[in-house]
């Protein structure tokens, strides 16, 4: 019978546009995780890992950041026993713009605050 906790903590994350191998994975969750307790991680199927974590404080905490792994964005959700790995909904995904050198008149005026 399956553990009724199991998941509470947890989520579900892929990287988009690369195919990091569990040890990859297992070494990115040990290093800018360590603060956040670091996880159990499972490999689901090849590219989307389980991250189970100890709390929900440590949960809510890592998904406040936005992460990428080696350039590549890391896609976090809340996992749901419906979830299924063979079918990804990337249909909104976050997205980090940069535009050096934006001329000051184009930028909102809430943004130019505080400079």
């Amino acid at each position: 019978m399956r553990d009724p906790r199991f998941g509470r903590n947890a989520l579900v994350g892929y990287v988009l546009g690369t195919t990091p191998s569990f040890k990859d994975k297992a070494n990115f969750v040990n290093n800018p995780w360590k603060e956040f307790q670091v996880p159990k991680a499972f490999m689901l199927r090849n590219c989307v890992f389980l991250f189970d974590f100890a709390d929900n404080d440590a949960k809510q905490a890592v998904l406040e950041k936005r992460w990428t792994f080696n350039d590549h964005p890391l896609i976090l959700k809340q996992w749901t026993p419906e979830f299924d790995p063979d079918n990804l909904d990337v249909s909104k995904i976050p997205v980090w713009i940069q535009f050096p050198d934006l001329h000051l008149s184009l930028w909102k005026p809430e943004s130019r605050q505080d400079c």
